[in-house]
Parts: structure tokens; C-alpha cells; sequence
């Protein structure tokens, strides 16, 4: 993201970038949202465990189908926008304008893509699941993925700027690795509130009316625990995640 590509380009990686991502990240998810929709307080491993134990190691990677077309239309929508609207943003503000080009084409993305992302949650998260049009978590994912988004690409585009020279090689790693981990953890309450929206909805359908009155409630049941419960593995999958994919699209955007 750090130079500029075309449309056509941009789709190309981000097309085959989501692939390998989706792949290779999936357990993270699954162990995460098993946690939140289980109300789980065990370890991310202890989770994994007994996920294999009960169905198998392939449980793992379920719900892989609608992980890879939620990541896969998600991104493909995603990245091309961000391409195009950045220069535009950095017109007017050259360090911000990449945090609100990446807030704008998440908002398009998000609108998009969500009844595939909630058959996702609902797949990894208790392992069933129907395709249904519904926006059940649109406010909150909204929140979840516009500040991720804001965050990550002004602290990551800035940050590669002063790393590129002294670090050519790891630069973007190292700028990715951060930005990412500093953006999940922000927003990681925001994803609990959506998972436990998107995984039991007949429990949780208050959480979808007052996104403020959801994070006080889950406050209340054990704290900051409640707010963060699956935070390893998603920040995790994040965290390295991100460093892969930024990576690969990078290359390929030169290809």
C-alpha cells in the first residue's frame, strides 16, 4: 500500500493475497469465536484441544468456505478502494488522508460483504450457520472495522515512511506487525460485542440497538476479562496475519 497501484492491480493482489491468508489463519478464528460464543474462560490452546478432540483437526477450518468468500469479498472491495481514494485524502491531508481513504473504503466494504461475514462468525463460532440476507451487527462491525481500519493504515503507512530507509528489508514488517497489534487491541471489545451478536442473536439482540450499553453490560459480568475473553488468538491471527498479507500484496502489486 505504500506505493501506488491501479484498480486492476490492486485486485489481482488482493485476490491471491486473501487466499493464502485465509488459509493459512483460519484456526485463530475458529478458537476465537468458539471462545466468545462459549463464554469460555479456558486458553486459546485448551480451546483448540478440545475442538479436535470432540470433532477432529479439520474443525479447525471450518466455516473455511465462508471465511475465504467473506475475507475474499471483503478485501477485493476493500483494497481497490483504498487505492483509489488515498491519493485523493492525502491531497488534502498527506498524513492522514491514508487513515481516512482505509476508514471510507472499509465503510463500502463492510456494507457490502456483512451477511457473508455473520455466517462466518456463526460458522466458526458454534459450527452452524444458514446464508440469510440480515445486518444483525452492522452498527458494531461498522465501529469494529472503520476504527481498525483508521488506525492501522495511519500508523502503518507513517511508520514505514521513517522505517524504509534504515530497515529496507523489514520495514514494512515491522510497521505492519505494530500498527496491526495496536489496532486489534483497540478494537477488540467491539468484536466481542459482534460475535456474541452474530453467534446468539436471540441472547444478545440488545447488543445490535446500543453499542455503548453492550460493552457496560459485558463490563459487568468480569471486568476487562469480559471485554477482551478471545483476545489472544484474534490479535494473534492479526497481528501476523497482516504482516503475510501486506507482504505478499506488496510484491505482487509489482508483479
Amino acid at each position: 500500500m505504500t506505493e501506488p497501484a491501479s484498480v486492476k492491480t490492486a485486485l489481482k493482489s488482493a485476490s491471491f493475497s486473501t487466499f493464502v491468508y485465509s488459509l493459512c489463519l483460519a484456526p485463530f478464528d475458529v478458537v476465537k469465536n468458539t471462545q466468545i460464543s462459549s463464554v469460555s474462560k479456558i486458553s486459546p490452546i485448551q480451546t483448540a484441544k478440545i475442538l479436535v478432540k470432540q470433532t477432529g483437526v479439520l474443525t479447525l477450518w471450518r466455516g473455511i468456505m465462508a471465511s475465504s468468500m467473506s475475507t475474499f469479498t471483503s478485501n477485493v472491495v476493500y483494497y481497490p478502494c483504498y487505492e483509489f481514494m488515498k491519493p485523493k485524502f492525502q491531497s488534502v491531508s498527506e498524513n492522514w488522508g491514508c487513515g481516512f481513504a482505509a476508514l471510507t473504503s472499509r465503510f463500502i466494504a463492510v456494507i457490502i460483504t456483512l451477511p457473508v461475514e455473520r455466517l462466518r462468525t456463526s460458522l466458526q463460532g458454534t459450527g452452524q450457520g444458514k446464508f440469510k440476507i440480515t445486518f444483525n451487527g452492522l452498527r458494531v462491525t461498522l465501529y469494529r472495522d472503520m476504527i481498525f481500519s483508521f488506525t492501522y493504515f495511519s500508523l502503518y503507512e507513517n511508520s514505514y515512511k521513517y522505517l524504509k530507509d534504515e530497515y529496507p528489508l523489514m520495514a514494512r514488517s515491522y510497521s505492519s506487525f505494530f500498527s496491526s497489534f495496536i489496532a486489534a487491541v483497540i478494537t477488540h471489545p467491539f468484536d466481542v460485542i459482534k460475535t456474541k451478536i452474530q453467534t446468539r442473536y436471540c441472547c444478545f439482540s440488545d447488543y445490535d440497538k446500543n453499542t455503548l450499553k453492550a460493552l457496560s453490560s459485558i463490563y459487568k459480568e468480569d471486568g476487562l476479562r469480559s471485554l477482551f475473553i478471545g483476545a489472544q488468538p484474534r490479535i494473534s491471527k492479526i497481528a501476523i496475519g497482516l504482516v503475510i498479507y501486506m507482504n505478499l500484496y506488496e510484491t505482487f502489486k509489482k508483479l
